[in-house]
């Protein structure tokens, strides 16, 4: 059974009055990003919870996190009833191009640091780089099957100051 949340808000419950969203599909292109288009009537009580290009919606399937999108678009209609098209986070990394580079200093051109903390906060620091304003990113990455690596950035928008948090976590 789906649930879906927004920003950690109940947004969907199958069985409950308050929380209920009509026709939402998901999509999956052949660019792995995932597409989530639903319809939310003005009765739902966390309509008003969801917020355009800010708002993180999950989707869980008993009570497993299946699909992470931040909320691209939100269209009422005449009846009141809110439009909401998500896009999967995994979208933020199409966003950005890096140009060619080496791990190694004797070798010219873009030089990226070797080791693997380093190499992933040289990605995103090129991915801000390349996007102009900065988004928030969870990525997760197996090297070899040997070392799981968890990347979480947050960084807030302008005005605010810019901020880079990292957490990460390995296991060899």
């Amino acid at each position: 059974m789906y649930t879906i949340t927004v920003d950690g808000k109940d947004l969907y419950i199958p069985d409950s009055e308050d929380y209920q969203v009509s026709s939402a599909t998901i999509s999956i292109n052949t660019d792995s990003v995932a597409y989530l288009d639903m319809d939310i009537p003005c009765t739902n009580k966390g309509l008003k919870e969801i917020k355009q290009q800010a708002s993180i919606v999950r989707v869980y399937d008993n009570d497993v996190l299946r699909y992470k999108m931040f909320v691209d678009n939100i269209d009422y209609d005449f009846d009141n009833t809110a439009k909401v098209s998500c896009t999967s986070v995994l979208a933020y990394l199409k966003d950005s191009l890096v140009r060619p580079y080496s791990t190694v200093d004797s070798e010219e051109g873009i030089t990226a640091p070797s080791s693997v903390n380093g190499y992933f906060s040289w990605l995103i620091e090129q991915h801000i780089k390349t996007l102009g304003i900065p988004k928030s990113i969870s990525m997760l990455a197996s090297i070899k099957g040997l070392c799981w690596i968890e990347i979480i950035i947050f960084i807030e928008r302008p005005p605010k100051s810019r901020q880079l948090l990292m957490k990460l976590k390995t296991k060899f």
